[in-house]
């Protein structure tokens, strides 16, 4: 019932009921509040008895639907559709799985080629490709066009007069 609270707290209560009440009251205070809150447990598990004595058939017809759903709701999706669609056979997810990794790998490492980065994991040697593959990029790499601009890198250009140079809009 008390979960949520600490000893910490319940040491600042005493001492708070000690300055509020007063030592000379206080136990009384504690025996009442304890009877108190014994006669509200009992009337709740009265009052529940009462309500499955008279409509506990009513609910049981209401608790098995209700215990499926939430059982339907801890199984996520994949259970779910594991469930349904495949009689809690999960072999096909697990290789459907199985073969998009080997896909993406596939993909990745051959993506790494492409732009000059090792891959992470290695290709397998039916992924690599053969010597006369590997001699296409080579020569597209030697034949490279030199373009009029790379001339002036690293050039000042003259701009004229810089002054008469009006920024305003």
């Amino acid at each position: 019932m008390f979960s949520s609270i600490g000893w910490g707290e319940v040491l600042v209560l005493i001492v708070v009921g000690i300055i509020v009440v007063g030592p000379e009251r206080l136990p009384r205070l504690i025996t009442d509040l304890k009877a108190l809150l014994l006669a509200a447990r009992t009337a709740i598990a009265n009052a529940r008895q009462e309500l499955d004595q008279d409509f506990g058939e009513d609910f049981e017809e209401f608790r098995k639907p209700l215990s499926q759903l939430n059982s339907v709701r801890q199984m996520g999706a994949r259970g779910f559709i594991t469930k349904t669609l495949l009689d809690d056979d999960d072999s096909f997810l697990t290789d459907l799985e199985s073969s998009a990794k080997d896909v993406t790998g596939a993909v990745r490492g051959t993506s790494a080629q492409i732009s000059g980065r090792a891959p992470k994991n290695p290709p397998r040697p039916s992924e690599v490709p053969t010597a006369q593959e590997s001699e296409a990029p080579a020569a597209q790499e030697e034949e490279r066009v030199e373009l009029p601009q790379q001339d002036e890198v690293g050039q000042s250009r003259d701009w004229g007069d810089a002054g008469n140079y009006d920024d305003t809009m």
